[in-house]
């Protein structure tokens, strides 16, 4: 079989993904396809105010986990104008309680850790809810705490910034059960010089995509907006080019749907731990990301 009916093999396996033909999963292209080494259909989450574009964190990847500590930023373009959102944010699941609506489960109950510090800054501690999507519309519910500093274009967040290549230093005092004290060092800056949002791009024709900083590999997860500031993602593919450039391939590009999408370019480092007297796996996050919002065309 040539490289070609590999290709195409690959891009019809994504397609009946998209459309929900079977369980998502990765779909491998040729490592000499011009930096995208890897595309793979993705859900939503069903937390409230759905992350991945602020946090660049998908289901997937979240379902892995009992425990987050998230340091991002994320940079939103726009035809109008550019706004950045800078977030610290934590929570602990209890994946012996579950959370259950009409008999699905929906997710777990959250644990309350004491108070949760960032840098020796603490986080607010607030009301974790749940989004239930069902008949006759969608429901939230009140399943625990989580922990989170958001800043504004630099107003708010108790004065919290990201720091690109930074140590920060997570701990918590006072916790009703397990303690804890872990580094980890954010990820470079990300900046996308093109496409800007300003740009319509061909569901015809290659996209060429260059940034500048970031790290070795920057994951772009393409999305639909939603009304309330939500979106629901459909892909994510994998960018790999130490020139900081790449081509993503038409054929690719013809399984978008015409529409504004929101594109978003994730630079993060990951670091998996575990706490004492807390179960589960902690992941330890940091990203910067820089969403673009993009006009499809036929």
């Amino acid at each position: 079989m040539d490289i070609t009916s590999i290709r195409t093999i690959a891009l019809t396996t994504l397609l009946c993904l998209l459309l929900g033909c079977h369980r998502p999963g990765p779909v491998q292209v040729q490592p000499d396809d011009d930096g995208v080494t890897e595309v793979q259909a993705v859900s939503g989450s069903s937390e409230v105010g759905n992350e991945q574009d602020t946090v660049g964190l998908v289901a997937a990847e979240k379902s892995r986990y009992a425990g987050f500590l998230v340091a991002a930023e994320a940079r939103f373009d726009t035809q109008e104008d550019t706004t950045t959102i800078e977030t610290a944010g934590a929570v602990f699941l209890d994946q012996n309680k579950t959370v259950v609506i009409d008999g699905d489960t929906i997710g777990f109950e959250s644990v309350d850790a004491g108070i949760v510090l960032i840098d020796g800054l603490p986080l607010y501690r607030l009301p974790r809810r749940l989004r239930f999507s069902g008949d006759p519309g969608a429901r939230d519910t009140l399943v625990g705490v989580r922990y989170r500093l958001v800043s504004r274009d630099g107003v708010g967040g108790r004065g919290f910034s990201y720091s690109p290549e930074h140590l920060y230093e997570w701990s918590n005092l006072y916790p009703d059960g397990f303690t804890f004290d872990v580094r980890g060092l954010s990820a470079q800056r990300v900046r996308v010089t093109s496409p800007t949002a300003k740009d319509e791009v061909s569901r015809r024709h290659n996209l060429v995509v260059e940034w500048i900083g970031g790290e070795e590999v920057i994951d772009l997860i393409v999305s639909v907006p939603r009304p309330g500031g939500e979106s629901r993602p459909l892909f994510r593919m994998k960018l790999r080019n130490a020139k900081r450039h790449i081509v993503i391939p038409a054929k690719i590009m013809q399984l978008l749907p015409a529409n504004r999408l929101i594109f978003s370019f994730v630079s993060q480092k990951n670091l998996d731990t575990q706490f004492t007297g807390f179960q589960g796996a902690v992941l330890v996050h940091s990203a910067s990301i820089h969403n673009i919002i993009v006009t499809v065309k036929q």
